[in-house]
């Protein structure tokens, strides 16, 4: 149990609750920053996703040339 109460403490998720408690603008700038990472995140699996189909489609014989 104390274990348990030391991992808690010592977390990020605390350090992110407290700093909330005396800014509430610290949820917005993590919403934010997270939101830029997942949205960078999707635009190199959209441009990887379209490098694969189109390596499918030379392997296929379906040359868009």
């Amino acid at each position: 149990m104390i274990a348990t109460l030391d991992e808690l403490r010592a977390s990020p998720e605390l350090e992110i609750f407290k700093s909330s408690e005396e800014d509430e603008s610290v949820i917005a700038e993590i919403v934010a920053a997270q939101r830029k990472e997942l949205e960078e995140e999707i635009a190199g699996l959209k441009d990887e996703a379209e490098r694969v189909a189109e390596e499918a489609r030379e392997l296929a014989g379906e040359v868009p040339f």
